[in-house]
C-alpha cells in the first residue's frame, strides 16, 4: 500500500514537471521568400522567420526585399481561454508541450520598371495620410479626455526698464545712540 502510495505521489511529481508552458510563435513567410522582416521594429532575420512571443497582442510587420515594394502590416494574436487567469494555471500544468502557432504570408509586388504616375502619387499620398490618422488614433482609447494645458503666465515686457525705489538718506541726527532710528519728536 505504501508502495503505491510513493508511486503515485512520483507519477503526479512527473507529471507536474513534464507539464509544459504554452509555445506561441509567430511564423512570417513571404512570396517570394528571402525578405527582410522587422517586428516591432526590431530585425528579426529573413523570411519564413519563425518568431516565439509571451503576451498575445498587436505586432508592426515590416518586409523589405531589393527590387519589391516594402510592405506595412499589423498582426493582431487575439486571446484565447489559456490566457484567462485561472484556466491558464490549469492549461498551462497540463502534461506535454501546448503549441499556439500564428502564421501569416505576405504577397510581394515587385517594382515598376518605370516610373510612377502623378495620379499614382497621389494614390500613395492619400494612402499614407490614411495610415498616419490611424496611427495617431490608436494612441488614445475611446472616452478619453482630452488634454488640457494650464495657461501660460504673461511674460514681462523684454524692453520696459525695471523701476526700483531710490534708498531715502536718514539724517545722522535723526539716530539715537546706537544707530537705531530716534522716535519723532526727540
Amino acid at each position: 500500500m505504501r508502495t503505491r502510495l510513493l508511486a503515485g505521489a512520483f507519477l503526479l511529481a512527473a507529471a507536474g514537471l513534464a507539464g509544459g508552458c504554452i509555445e506561441r510563435t509567430l511564423v512570417v513567410d513571404s512570396v517570394p521568400a528571402g525578405a527582410h522582416v522587422f517586428v516591432n521594429g526590431k530585425d528579426r532575420g529573413t523570411t519564413p522567420v519563425s518568431i516565439p512571443y509571451t503576451h498575445e497582442g498587436r505586432f508592426e510587420i515590416r518586409l523589405e526585399k531589393e527590387g519589391y515594394e516594402s510592405r506595412a502590416e499589423e498582426i493582431e494574436t487575439r486571446s484565447r481561454i489559456d490566457a484567462i487567469p485561472g484556466p491558464d494555471l490549469v492549461l498551462e500544468n497540463m502534461p506535454g508541450p501546448n503549441r499556439r502557432v500564428v502564421r501569416e504570408t505576405f504577397e510581394m509586388t515587385r517594382l515598376k520598371a518605370s516610373s510612377y504616375t502623378t495620379a499614382e502619387m497621389d494614390a500613395f499620398l492619400a494612402q499614407a495620410q490614411a495610415f498616419r490618422a490611424k496611427a495617431a488614433g490608436s494612441f488614445t482609447e475611446e472616452g478619453t479626455p482630452t488634454a488640457t494645458r494650464p495657461p501660460r503666465p504673461a511674460a514681462p515686457p523684454s524692453s520696459a526698464p525695471v523701476r526700483r525705489p531710490k534708498p531715502t538718506q536718514v539724517p545722522t541726527d535723526a539716530l539715537a545712540p546706537g544707530g537705531d532710528l530716534a522716535p519723532p519728536g526727540r
